[in-house]
């Protein structure tokens, strides 16, 4: 009887399979479904691709769609093409990953090719993709009974020409960083490898120009993204980097003494003129560059004028032509903190000013244009002008006064967003937006005061707690609320320069963070960064109240920020044609560092080690002529303890200073090659 049930049993199947090819040969469904294998709705061209850590793999991907629904490209619940990333061991790494946008509506029956550009991993080895489709905030394919495609992806290291010399504390024109942490290292690789994606050169008016873009989705030379970056280009790149792109954009002033934001290679500029802050920019950059090639600069023509007497007229044009006379300090129309799209237009107006705007006395604008001040006022002393000097010095004696009088809010600890010039007002308490940009600006041009700038930093890890933000790069806390801008990029919260989240000001924070005494929270504040670009893998514009990655790739005013965190900050080094600053704040980490400026020939080197239980190894070198102080961060289990400090083997004086929550051993010393030595002697 049991026999007689399987051959029967037999006989359907066979029979079943016989009915299903003759169905399909018909291009007819099977009547019994699910004796078809699970279909696949993705098809690789590749089963096996090879590329570099931080780089992007382009994929050829055929889409069919074999369901009943149009698959949307937009709207709601649109679908996308994504996958889901395992390792070696295929153990899930990452689930959600980025979102490939379908060009149109994919009808049944349809099919498509995608080319996508795939953010390769910043950690070299080998991994697993599983490619699928998901319909966005409702389910994944593969939960459908829809088969999954797999590729395998190896990833190579990143690597630069100087990356195969070997680390040397002796004079060398080399640059190399190297850190006990891999995440320090894979960002710092990520910086390196985002200025060779938008270096550019070309000629203008019969000069050669030399820069950087702002990103990829950015084919022009941006003012203010080239002052962020400009310190830590200055180890990578020659002087035509650091200042021709600048001289260039002087040659376009403007009679009233205005700059443009931006310039391309065709000689196209444009001016986003709702913002203020082009000018001092410039001159931010042109104080950066001439500390590293010489005062002698500033002379150089243009145009027929000085270099130094078009940055004079740059400040000058914001003092008559965007001031508030009552106010008395810079003005510019209603932004989002130091953003550049206003609160009227839904379109590209929104970057351009009219008879419409609303016109305001903001503190990004304030901080911005009082370091420009301070700034020129220095490069005038400099060239032995001292009545100009002493003008500027008290324009922004005028301005840290006044911003201090209209913008400081001492019961709520920050500087608020900006005040309105006519009596015009937003139907909700304006005052308790904590504008993380602007009062950052603050801390860093030092217009705000050693204890405004603890209370600022404590407002800001009390919103990003409250607000519940995976990082310090947050910019408004909390954000517009929705609607109150009308252009679509800022209508909702949380997105775009409405409180999302930009490395930008983060970097900033961190390096501000570490000058304050707070090198413990700048730490853990730069690993959440750091978490947050592995996930996306690369440094974009900004990113959403989750983190995920949103605008330009490869941004450069990103790098820029975290790579003066990470070297003036985390490593403490500042280096000018004359000067240098040395102040590790390393701790219990262990780096090997050599510097060098291509502008200035000057280089700095050091080796720092820490071995337990409290020993430290301080091994230094500079080319830099002359003697100055040196600082060590002690460990959390060397502060309060008794120290024997050795220079070269011999005892040596030093002090201990606070700083923060920070306390740092310094000594007195040249900068030729040294052995400092801590060790912990009460153990």
């Amino acid at each position: 009887m049991a026999q007689k049930k399987v051959t029967a049993l037999t006989a359907i199947f066979l029979l079943s399979l016989i009915a299903i090819f003759i169905l399909h040969r018909l291009g007819l469904k099977p009547i019994i479904p699910f004796l078809e294998s699970s279909p696949s709705l993705v098809y690789l061209e590749k089963k096996k691709e090879q590329g570099k850590a931080g780089e992007r793999t382009k994929l050829v991907i055929t889409l069919q769609n074999k369901t009943k629904s149009t698959w949307a490209s937009q709207g709601k619940n649109p679908v996308y093409l994504s996958y889901h990333l395992f390792n070696q061991r295929h153990q899930l790494l990452q689930f959600d990953n980025e979102r490939f946008q379908l060009p149109r509506p994919l009808k049944p029956g349809e099919e498509i090719v995608l080319n996508v550009h795939l953010r390769n991993p910043l950690q070299p080895g080998t991994y697993f993709l599983k490619f699928d489709l998901v319909k966005e905030g409702l389910f994944w394919f593969k939960d459908k009974g829809f088969k999954p495609k797999v590729i395998k992806l190896e990833i190579l290291p990143l690597s630069f020409p100087e990356d195969k010399k070997p680390w040397t504390i002796k004079a060398s024109p080399l640059t190399k960083l190297e850190f006990s942490s891999p995440e320090y290292f894979s960002l710092w690789q990520l910086i390196r490898l985002t200025w060779q994606k938008n270096r550019v050169s070309f000629l203008l008016d019969q000069e050669k120009v030399s820069g950087f873009k702002a990103g990829l989705n950015y084919p022009q030379i941006w003012l203010r993204d080239s002052t962020v970056f400009l310190p830590v280009v200055s180890y990578l790149y020659p002087s035509p980097f650091l200042k021709s792109w600048l001289e260039a954009h002087l040659s376009f002033q403007q009679p009233d003494g205005a700059l443009f934001d931006w310039l391309d290679e065709n000689g196209q500029r444009g001016k986003n003129t709702t913002e203020t802050d082009q000018e001092s920019s410039a001159v931010q950059a042109a104080y950066l560059v001439s500390q590293l090639i010489g005062q002698e600069w500033l002379s150089t023509p243009i145009k027929g004028e000085k270099l130094i007497e078009r940055l004079e007229r740059a400040l000058r044009f914001v003092l008559q032509n965007r001031w508030s006379t009552k106010y008395n300090l810079v003005q510019g129309a209603h932004t989002i903190d130091w953003g550049d799209v206003d609160l009227i237009d839904p379109n590209q107006q929104a970057i351009i000013t009219d008879e419409r705007t609303k016109w305001t006395v903001d503190i990004y604008d304030q901080a911005m244009f009082y370091l420009a001040c301070q700034n020129i006022s220095h490069l005038w002393s400099q060239l032995k002008a001292k009545e100009k000097s002493q003008f500027w010095a008290k324009i922004a004696h005028q301005v840290k006064r006044n911003t201090h009088k209209w913008l400081w809010d001492e019961r709520r600890g920050y500087f608020i967003i900006h005040r309105h010039n006519s009596s015009w007002s937003h139907p909700f308490p304006e005052e308790d937006i904590f504008p993380v940009g602007g009062n950052i600006m603050a801390i860093l041009a030092g217009l705000a005061s050693p204890l405004q700038a603890e209370s600022i930093l404590s407002v800001l890890f009390q919103r990003k707690a409250k607000y519940n933000l995976p990082t310090v790069s947050a910019t408004l806390l909390p954000p517009y609320p929705p609607q109150t801008f009308k252009h679509p990029l800022v209508d909702e919260a949380f997105e775009y320069q409405n409180g999302g989240q930009w490395d930008w000001w983060g970097g900033r924070a961190v390096l501000a963070l570490f000058q304050h005494g707070h090198s413990l929270k700048a730490k853990q504040s730069l690993a959440e960064i750091i978490a947050q670009i592995r996930q996306n893998r690369g440094l974009f514009e900004w990113a959403t109240k989750d983190g995920v990655a949103q605008g330009s790739d490869y941004f450069t005013a990103s790098a820029g920020a975290l790579g003066q965190a990470l070297i003036e900050g985390y490593l403490g080094v500042d280096l000018t044609s004359n000067n240098l600053r040395l102040c590790p704040r390393v701790g219990q980490d262990s780096v090997k560092i050599h510097l060098y400026q291509p502008s200035t020939g000057q280089f700095v080197a050091y080796a720092y080690q820490y071995q337990k239980p409290g020993t430290i190894s301080f091994l230094y070198n500079s080319s830099l002529i002359g003697q100055g102080f040196i600082q060590l961060l002690l460990p959390l289990e060397m502060k309060g303890r008794k120290l024997r400090v050795l220079l070269d083997g011999q005892p040596i004086n030093f002090q201990l200073l606070t700083q923060g929550e920070d306390i740092y051993l310094q000594i007195h010393s040249d900068y030729r090659e040294h052995l400092l030595e801590v060790i912990l002697v009460d153990n």
